[in-house]
């Protein structure tokens, strides 16, 4: 990834009684070679220069720039380039310097190195990052960890046992997300490309570019369920189940089985579901209710999805459009293109919070809450409610994780995942 810093010196410009053949260039002395992996290094320790002109700093490689320090990740090389204004009798000019990122040759020393933050101690391939105002840890899980690759798309907990959907297959892990085992299609899928997943017990069952993949031996092997089973579209996002009952949301209709997913019924407009049958992106199910996150509206059910009612702006909702939805009790999230849309009437009526209740960005993917505490995923990051969803805070942007994107937060316990594509994140 590459971040940007300017520093907080202004730039003045050279003053008309300097004769230009008078100008210099400067010079810079890099201070450290190589880096430690796994610490922070102000960049005031890195390089200093004869010249006081305004300083932009850019990284590149295995690396993050986050407020001022340069971050190492725990192998690889960093390459930083340093740009400096003119100023006074010194010209504009750029450096850079490519250091290897290299391990503490005397595991004896514990002491950090004067300007940095010392590194800590962490399992193999394990990136930890800090992450102000909210002070949240992070240990990184990547394909070295055992994950289909570093694209996650979704991830669901039971116990130690924790399910992370890639873009190269259903990874799974028995030890709290420490190591991980891929299934392929050499266990059955027919592609890598998963969208969702979700476990009780031993079935597991994988949301998937063609078709619903179920597992009945804890991920094992898989057999799948596509529209000859009554799915509306073999493009299955989400899927969740409760007993018997499987709902899979499809990019036509929500499909419903009530025999454990041998055979689907799928809903869509004519059920008064959506508009005109576009994708539902995501559902959540309290009771008999069933809500659904749609392109168009949140569709409500009181019937077990046999019949939908629509909500949209004229409810309150901050678009039409939903990309997801959690509920608890009569509480409902909904994430929308303008905000995070909150109802506690059941989806009645929804007030909506924005950028304006510290919210990173008001386009929100993705909601998940317990208690009072409520996570929201933004196209700028992760931002965190402990008032449940009146004011937010900034708890990771993507810049800080050194990723683009973040799909999916999900909370047990006191642990939080973060799925990106650039690994998944466990909270320490």
């Amino acid at each position: 990834m590459i971040g940007i810093l300017i520093s907080a010196a202004s730039v003045i410009a050279v003053s008309f009684g300097e004769a230009a053949n008078a100008l210099t260039a400067p010079t810079v002395t890099w201070k450290k070679s190589p880096l430690l992996p796994s610490t922070s290094y102000a960049t005031s320790a890195l390089a200093s220069s004869n010249s006081s002109g305004a300083k932009v700093w850019s990284v590149s490689g295995s690396c993050i720039l986050r407020r001022g320090k340069i971050t190492t990740l725990d192998s690889g090389s960093c390459t930083l380039r340093l740009t400096i204004n003119a100023r006074g009798k010194f010209l504009a000019k750029s450096f850079s310097k490519r250091f290897v990122i290299v391990k503490n040759t005397n595991p004896t020393a514990t002491t950090a190195q004067p300007g940095t933050t010392a590194p800590i101690t962490t399992s193999p391939s394990a990136v930890t990052t800090t992450l102000p105002p909210l002070s949240l840890r992070f240990i990184t899980r990547t394909s070295a960890n055992g994950l289909g690759t570093n694209d996650v798309r979704d991830v669901y907990v039971v116990g130690s046992t924790v399910y992370a959907a890639t873009y190269g297959g259903v990874s799974i892990s028995t030890d709290g997300g420490n190591t991980f085992t891929n299934r392929t299609t050499a266990n059955g899928l027919r592609s890598y490309s998963v969208y969702g997943v979700f476990a009780t017990g031993s079935t597991v069952y994988a949301a998937m570019n063609d078709g619903l993949a179920i597992s009945t031996n804890g991920g094992r092997n898989f057999t799948y369920r596509t529209t000859a089973s009554g799915l509306g579209s073999n493009t299955v996002l989400s899927v969740f189940a409760t007993g018997s009952t499987v709902y899979a949301a499809t990019m036509y209709g929500l499909s419903i089985s009530t025999n454990g997913g041998t055979t689907f019924t799928s809903r869509d407009h004519r059920n008064g579901l959506n508009i005109n049958g576009v994708q539902v992106w995501d559902l959540s199910v309290v009771g008999s209710t069933v809500y659904a996150a749609t392109t168009q509206t949140l569709g409500i059910s009181t019937d077990g999805g046999t019949t939908f009612t629509t909500r949209t702006t004229a409810n309150g909702l901050g678009d039409n459009l939903v990309t997801d939805v959690f509920a608890t009790g009569s509480t409902v999230y909904a994430a929308t293109a303008e905000g995070l849309s909150i109802s506690t009437d059941g989806g009645t009526t929804f007030t909506t919070r924005t950028t304006a209740n510290g919210l990173g960005d008001n386009l929100v993917t993705d909601v998940f809450a317990t208690g009072s505490t409520v996570y929201v995923v933004t196209k700028a990051g992760l931002s965190i409610s402990a008032n449940g969803g009146a004011t937010f805070r900034t708890a990771a942007t993507n810049s800080e994780l050194g990723v683009n994107r973040i799909s999916e937060v999900y909370v047990d316990g006191s642990t939080i995942y973060v799925a990106t594509d650039g690994g998944l994140f466990i909270s320490l």
